[in-house]
């Protein structure tokens, strides 16, 4: 088995949301914080530009992992300016929000010395961390951990993120009479996301896109996903 060093993060917000790309008048939210935004916590803690993060994400090899879950969720109403033309008009979409999200993000490396370093930097961060936009302040929900680890193969997965499709190869594995009336119960849900940006005179464009796969309730998979375990919970890597 693999041996790696492994940061925990456990962070909370009183709302939190993780927009999807795409959608620009009705913004839902990710149920947890893909790739790119756990790039951008790292890069708010070591007072970095997105991409200057994740160009030292790609250079000290950094993988992520991430687990959470939310108390439910709420939708907000935002105003904002759009440009038409030389005319700047002012316009009110619709936001949802997740209410209380506890979450844990992983960062996991080869290289004991990146991970001490980054020990360090979350300990004392340049700027406030956020999960999502900057209205979502997050709070340490528990001291900054780092361990030893080792890369497991993982059968069942819940709460947490997945990278590639799992549409098809996979089944729940929940027992319905144990499951409280007033929990809702979320099949797994596939999305296209970013993993890599550039910058193109002075706007970032996407240069790479994957499918991810939130996982909410206990799946058990056909295959396989290498990750790794941390207080009895799998945790995928990305």
């Amino acid at each position: 088995m693999e041996a790696l060093q492994v940061l925990r993060l456990g962070l909370r917000a009183q709302s939190a949301s993780f927009r999807v790309p795409e959608c620009h008048g009705f913004q839902p939210t990710l149920p947890l914080p893909p790739l790119t935004a756990m790039t951008g916590i790292v890069g708010a803690a070591l007072g970095l530009d997105y991409l200057s993060a994740q160009d030292y994400v790609v250079r000290k090899g950094i993988r992520f992992g991430v687990i959470g879950t939310s108390d439910g969720r709420a939708k907000d109403l935002w105003k904002h300016r759009k440009i038409k033309g030389k005319e700047t008009i002012t316009s009110v979409l619709i936001r949802e929000l997740m209410i209380g999200l506890k979450t844990e993000i992983f960062l996991v490396s080869k290289d004991s010395g990146t991970i001490e370093e980054l020990r360090g930097v979350f300990n004392s961060p340049k700027y406030a961390l956020s999960l999502g936009s900057s209205d979502d302040l997050a709070l340490w929900d528990t001291p900054v951990a780092m361990r030893d680890v080792s890369l497991v193969p993982l059968r069942r997965l819940k709460n947490t993120l997945v990278r590639g499709s799992l549409a098809g190869r996979c089944r729940m594995s929940i027992d319905l009479k144990n499951v409280p009336l007033n929990r809702p119960i979320h099949p797994p849900m596939v999305s296209l996301l970013p993993t890599s940006y550039e910058g193109v005179k002075g706007e970032r464009r996407v240069v790479a896109k994957e499918p991810f796969t939130f996982v909410d309730n206990e799946l058990e998979l056909e295959q396989d996903v290498m990750g790794i375990v941390w207080e009895n919970k799998g945790v995928p890597l990305l």
